[in-house]
Formats: C-alpha cells, sequence, structure tokens
C-alpha cells in the first residue's frame, strides 16, 4: 500500500520506488500462461470544495493521460460510498487493469512521475491517496 504525502514529493518517489520493487519482485508471475489481469487502484480523497473540478479533470485530463501509455487496457471509477454528510472529504477508487505487472512497473518507472506530480500540484493540501496493486485469482 502506498499512501501519497502531499507534502514531500520526495516521500512519494521513494514510495513509488517501493511499488517497482514490488512489482519486479512478482513480475515473474507476469509470464504465466493464463491471462489473468493485474488491478493498479489508486482510491483518492478529495475535498469536498474540490470534488466537482477534480472529478472533471480526473475524467477529462488525468485519465486519458493515463490511459494514452498504452500500459492499461481499460478503467473504472468509483465513488466510496461513505457518511458524506459527516465527511469534509469525499473518496474516489481508479481503477486500471493490466495484462501484466510488467506494464504496470513500466507505467511507475516511464510515466508515473509525471503525472503523479502534476496531480499533487494541482491539488496540493486538497487531496491524500493510496495505491495498490492486486492480481486476479
Amino acid at each position: 500500500m502506498i499512501y501519497e504525502n502531499n507534502d514531500n514529493f520526495a516521500t512519494i518517489k521513494v514510495e513509488l520506488d517501493l511499488l517497482r520493487r514490488i512489482g519486479i519482485r512478482f513480475s515473474r508471475y507476469s509470464t504465466r500462461k493464463n491471462t489473468s489481469m493485474v488491478l493498479y487502484n489508486v482510491t483518492i480523497g478529495i475535498d469536498k470544495d474540490a470534488e466537482k473540478e477534480w472529478l472533471s479533470w480526473m475524467k477529462n485530463k488525468h485519465i486519458p493521460a493515463v490511459m494514452e501509455t498504452g500500459m492499461f487496457l481499460e478503467y473504472k471509477i468509483f465513488k466510496v460510498l461513505s457518511h458524506e454528510d459527516e465527511e469534509q472529504s469525499v473518496s474516489y477508487s481508479v481503477q486500471y487493469f493490466a495484462q501484466t505487472v510488467d506494464k504496470v512497473v513500466e507505467y511507475l518507472n516511464n510515466h508515473a512521475p509525471k503525472l503523479v506530480e502534476e496531480h499533487r500540484a494541482r491539488y496540493k493540501d486538497k487531496h491524500v491517496a493510496f495505491r495498490t496493486l492486486l492480481e486476479e485469482v
């Protein structure tokens, strides 16, 4: 699990390096004969006052940029159901589906740093994010 520290991008890079190492360590699974998918999930908590603009930006700019990398086959975005009236933020799960762990690792190595920094700079102090890598079983 990777947590994004909004105040220190160096910490994000260290955490992304950790996920890369995990992905590389498990990349042997990507050569299996079956067609299991890999899910790269990003869960984001966004302040309610930024939610509408953030969601529009994600759907129209950020997610298309991630998909243009060619590392993922499809994506889905879900709003986390919670007691919104009591919270000052709302959470979303953005799910990117890849054919192999190697594709996710390639994304993390070659594309994620720029895209993560763009998101962090745009929504500084208005979001928190964590990432998980899951394999279909």
